[in-house]
């Protein structure tokens, strides 16, 4: 394929001339053996910059344009379908690109026999929120083959309208029901007549309503995700948690994820369930509370393939179910655990090493004070919640032990010295994400500043924190600090604090200060100083 010499695009060529096809567009004369051309008979194209339009017309694969659009956002999307048939075909054909594009209807929408939006893009993300669904206009028939994942949040809709809107949504694979009313005009619910052999995402989170859901249940018989919660632990949804077991044994050759309530009758039915694929488990806690933590154990046994578990409410008198817990769940990779404080018992605490993600979570107003028995290597997320740390060393070793952590979270937690806190991170040099909320610290105390080269977000809310102490940690991220949040630091932010913040954190990109006590002085010094930041918030 030969080129022009003066444009760069193909030519098109015969045995006595060839005609350029960029901008110039002349006629070059070439030779009949190496089809050489003369440059110097090819006018200069008036501009170096080539037209979209011909772009569009190179005959490029059709996978190397979608590896170049995918890089554009929702928005440059809706215009590249603009530019040409090849290209809108191109958009609309690839489930890559069209995942992208999401559409969200409005609010309050009554979608009857006069509702038939126009214009829609080929979108596979859609969300209503506070709609009434009287009817399913033919519009979604065409738009709705489309649609992988659908939201419907605080919507109003009969049964019978549902199942004909999921009926014509074929391509479904992820349903997201949050707090939906769905009813029936008669006592008998519908019966479906047809399966979501493609759904693999099934969430359903209410408040109180739980009527009318086992239906969906029995919609989907490929089901790899499955969540069932309830904020209000409703007769009805007692009666769903109730025909749940017999759900999951025919979906046990796929299902890999599970959350819901737990109940005494739950755990019994999963200690003997047989799923093979099951890698996530997650037990929210019900109103009555449930005191069979044995059961715990047994279903780790059952299932050995998990490498995700939430569980609460373990009481910190029987710390020996986690050390089961981590023999036997050898790929154990993220674990929450909620440990309420027993009188005059200070849990002891061991984990597998095989731990990525940790959440260790006591009780509303009895905080433990927990020791850490093993070393977690590999760990990379810690976050810790209503827990007490007064020996001095107690975060430090554990963390020491820990080297790879990247994102370290401390929520209402009491603390003896500031001191500890900053000793303990600085062992950090992997640590990419601070935040810290709500603590109560006695004393300040004072460190050795080290540098934390990787830090780059660090977020600070809703406690009272000395000057030195935010001095020293504004010292630690220096050097890489590109987020900073501070909300609720009152009669923190004086001039050494406002000075030093304005001299070292030289590569800060976003800036958030809510309410906190800062005078008109230092408000006009970090706007001046941040002012070029891609996000600044300052109220």
């Amino acid at each position: 394929m030969e080129h022009c010499k003066v444009c760069g695009l193909p030519t098109f060529t015969d045995a006595s001339s060839v005609n350029c096809e960029g901008p110039c567009g002349n006629s070059l004369r070439t030779c009949l053996n190496c089809y050489a051309r003369d440059s110097s008979e090819c006018e200069p194209p008036p501009q170096k910059v080539v037209k979209l339009a011909a772009i569009g017309q190179l005959t490029l694969p059709s996978e190397l344009w979608t590896e170049v659009f995918g890089s554009l956002s929702a928005w440059d999307l809706l215009k590249v379908r603009l530019v040409c048939h090849r290209w809108r075909k191109l958009v609309n054909g690839s489930s890559t690109l069209r995942r992208k594009l999401v559409v969200q209807f409005p609010e309050f929408i009554m979608m009857d026999r006069d509702y038939a939006p126009s214009n829609l893009p080929p979108a596979s993300v859609v969300m209503f929120s506070r709609a009434k669904i009287a009817t399913v206009g033919s519009w979604w028939t065409s738009f709705g083959a489309g649609v992988v994942h659908l939201t419907m949040n605080r919507c109003n809709v009969l049964l019978p309208n549902m199942l004909s809107l999921l009926k014509l949504t074929p391509n479904l694979k992820e349903l997201h029901l949050s707090d939906i009313l769905i009813d029936t005009l008669d006592e008998a619910p519908a019966m479906a007549d047809f399966r979501m052999e493609q759904m693999e995402l099934l969430h359903i989170d209410l408040n109180y309503h739980g009527q009318n859901l086992g239906v969906f249940l029995e919609l989907c018989p490929n089901l790899k995700d499955l969540a069932l919660l309830c904020e209000l632990y409703s007769d009805e949804f007692k009666n769903l948690l109730q025909q749940l077991p017999s759900y999951l044994r025919k979906i046990s050759a796929t299902l890999e994820s599970l959350q819901v309530i737990k109940t005494e009758h739950l755990l019994a039915e999963l200690c003997c369930l047989d799923l093979p694929k099951l890698k996530r488990l997650h037990l929210n806690k019900c109103e009555s509370r449930c005191k069979n933590n044995r059961a715990l154990v047994e279903i780790c046994r059952t299932h050995p393939t998990l490498e995700v578990l939430d569980i609460e409410d373990v009481s910190a008198s029987n710390e020996m179910i986690l050390h089961e817990v981590g023999a036997l769940l050898p790929n154990l990779k993220w674990l929450a655990v909620k440990v309420p404080k027993a009188p005059g018992i200070q849990p002891s605490l061991e984990f597998t090493p095989q731990l990525r993600h940790l959440r260790l979570k006591g009780s509303t107003f009895l905080y433990p004070e927990p020791t850490f028995a093993s070393n977690c290597p590999y760990l990379q997320e810690l976050h810790l919640e209503r827990v007490t740390f007064q020996e001095p060393d107690s975060l430090r070793r554990f963390l020491a032990r820990s080297p790879n952590v990247r994102e370290l979270r401390l929520e209402e937690c009491k603390l003896g010295y500031w001191s500890c806190l900053l000793t303990a991170i600085r062992t950090q040099k992997q640590l990419r994400r601070l935040t810290l909320r709500y603590l109560t610290v006695e004393d300040a105390g004072r460190c050795c500043i080290d540098y934390l080269d990787n830090l780059t977000t660090l977020e600070l809310i809703g406690f009272k924190v000395h000057q030195q102490t935010m001095v020293e940690l504004f010292t630690m991220g220096a050097g890489s600090l590109k987020q900073l949040t501070m909300v609720g630091l009152n009669d923190t932010l004086d001039f050494e604090v406002v000075d030093v913040m304005c001299q070292k954190l030289r590569r800060l990109s976003q800036l958030t200060i809510k309410n906190c006590t800062l005078s008109k002085e230092h408000c006009k010094q970090v706007r001046e100083r941040f002012g070029s930041v891609q996000r600044l918030i300052i109220s």
